[in-house]
């Protein structure tokens, strides 16, 4: 009955085997938590550049239909004929974008009185 003792050295070495796997696992998912993390910055600083390339097209873009509008309003016949396509279109120029368009800012709500 005395074989039936567990030793030190039959549980240590199952122990820092199992600690070992531990260990290599951890730092894998560590390396694979960085890697995300950089792959999700370089992805939103890429966002943020088209976001502004996309904010400066739309400035050029809506400089380019006011003087159209301009045109338009002096007599030239052929802004006149964009400008009227443009609104076929749903396309409003010069003036606060309806209620219901998308991006319109949404209408202001009063507090409700006390």
């Amino acid at each position: 009955m005395a074989s039936d003792k567990i030793t030190s050295g039959q549980v240590l070495f199952p122990l820092s085997l199992l600690s070992f796997v531990v260990l290599i696992m951890l730092a894998f998912q560590t390396h694979a938590m960085v890697n995300d993390h950089d792959a999700l910055s370089k992805a939103k600083a890429d966002q943020v550049s088209q976001l502004e390339q996309t904010e400066k097209v739309k400035t050029q873009v809506n400089a380019l239909a006011v003087g159209t509008l301009k045109l338009s309003e002096k007599g030239n016949k052929d802004a006149q004929t964009i400008i009227a396509e443009m609104k076929k279109a749903g396309i409003q120029v010069g003036g606060e974008p309806p209620q219901g368009a998308p991006g319109a800012a949404p209408a202001p709500v009063a507090p409700p009185a006390p």
